[in-house]
């Protein structure tokens, strides 16, 4: 007979499950994802049977999607999107939308790294790193390209991930080692195009070397690297200067993942990391090809020594 382990992690505490006994592991006795497999193939030897590893993704996928709701209905209750925030480069809408999508996710045992709030209750098992108004500054101005933009890791790395555009409702959805999804439907692998073919999405001022037929610049990252994902553009790429946190590229990064799209940082760093202050510079395309390409360009663009980590 099989044994059932069932592991939940997504409230303040994790469940250990085996057959019909459960028992809390509380912060004092927290297991990481890797531990918890260790103990399952422990038991597999001991019991010499088949044990199941369950996660709660799931119940995870939809508190991300009541919480997008809730930013959504959020914002387009707001009346003042031109306020100001209480910095630099931040809108009164980011506050309002942050607060409550925050506060729930807490709520739910995640710890959380904000772009408005910074880092919270780091020492969870997972962390929701989140944009609250990708793209604030269209929002402030009534362009119509903005998004929230959340990713769970865990100790692995992103775990799910989501990004939904607040005027279309378009939702790019990821699970690692599932695949993604856009608006449900599975997104599967997307073949290159040539240079004279290609449509690239930016950030910043390009320079005049080029490998792309035409270019945009929308202002949304989370969202421009999605539609890559899902090959409705062959491209993005950051051309200013340590200008993203990770919340900017994090729900995104998943999605490019599970289809195979390369997403790189343009200097070689590690997109993956848990500082509040570090930056990046993301760089995608459909091939590896065209992604060292993209790359050598914006490296040829660059007229300073990108700072080290």
């Amino acid at each position: 007979m099989a044994l059932v382990v069932h592991v939940e992690t997504v409230m303040g505490r994790v469940v250990l499950q085996v057959g019909d006994e459960a028992r809390d592991i509380d912060d004092r006795h927290c297991l990481s994802l890797n531990l918890l497999r260790a103990l399952v193939s422990a038991i597999e030897s001991i019991a010499g049977t088949t044990v199941t590893l369950m996660t709660d993704i799931a119940d995870l996928q939809q508190l991300l999607r009541d919480v997008t709701e809730t930013a959504v209905t959020t914002l387009a209750g707001s009346v003042d999107r031109r306020a100001e925030g209480e910095r630099d480069g931040q809108y009164g809408l980011d506050l309002l939308v942050d607060g409550p999508l925050v506060q729930t996710l807490l709520d739910h045992g995640l710890g959380v790294l904000s772009e408005e709030a910074g880092l919270l209750e780091a020492d969870r098992p997972l962390l929701a790193v989140v944009d609250p108004v990708d793209g604030s500054t269209n929002a402030s101005r009534g362009v119509s390209w903005f998004a929230t933009s959340i990713s769970v890791f865990d100790d692995e790395g992103p775990l799910v991930a989501l990004v939904e555009d607040h005027t279309t409702r378009e939702r790019f959805e990821a699970v690692r080692g599932s695949g993604a999804t856009r608006n449900g439907i599975p997104l599967g692998s997307v073949d290159p195009v040539g240079e004279n073919e290609r449509i690239v999405l930016l950030n910043g001022v390009p320079t005049t070397d080029r490998a792309w037929a035409q270019y945009r610049v929308l202002g949304a990252s989370a969202l421009d690297i999605s539609y890559v994902a899902a090959g409705a553009v062959d491209g993005y790429i950051d051309f200013d200067t340590e200008a993203h946190g990770i919340w900017d590229y994090a729900g995104a990064l998943l999605v490019c993942q599970e289809v195979g799209v390369p997403i790189v940082d343009a200097f070689g760093r590690d997109l993956v990391h848990r500082d509040v202050d570090e930056r990046r510079t993301p760089v995608v395309a459909h091939d590896q090809a065209t992604l060292e390409r993209f790359v050598e360009i914006r490296q040829n663009a660059e007229n300073r020594t990108p700072r080290a980590i």
